[in-house]
């Protein structure tokens, strides 16, 4: 596996009102780490802050997005782009801030987002993308 070169770190403002409770979320700080071979392959991102709770996001900043794997990159992709994404995944998902584990644990680590979206890929590529029985059993 190639070693991360570069990382970038931003924030994206998520404006999600009619959307769950109608609240929105506050800047989200996302971290990008690029492999020497950017851009044929796909950034790791995670979130750092805040924790979020809903869809396509999981406890350790890992993200549900099959944009993020091998499978599912382009070289077209830019940065912006995927960040655009990310922001509709989360208003898609409903994220909310998990106030609870932002205040109990911080930061989000990268060592286990990373396992996260291991396990993430791991299940798609069992029951694939569009399939999200694979998540209820």
């Amino acid at each position: 596996a190639a070693q991360p070169q570069a990382k970038a770190a931003g924030a994206v403002g998520c404006e999600a009102q009619g959307q769950g409770d109608g609240a929105s979320l506050p800047p989200v700080v996302l971290s990008f780490k690029f492999a020497a071979d950017f851009p044929l392959s796909p950034p790791f991102v995670r979130i750092i802050r805040p924790r979020l709770k809903g869809n396509f996001v999981f406890p350790n900043g890992a993200l549900c997005m099959e944009l993020l794997t091998t499978d599912g990159w382009s070289p077209a992709n830019s940065v912006e782009s995927v960040i655009h994404q990310i922001r509709a995944m989360l208003i898609q998902g409903s994220a909310a801030v998990d106030s609870t584990a932002t205040t109990r644990l911080g930061d989000t680590n990268e060592w286990q987002a990373r396992r996260e979206f291991q396990q993430i890929c791991d299940t798609h590529k069992r029951s694939g993308w569009s399939d999200m029985k694979a998540w209820r059993s």
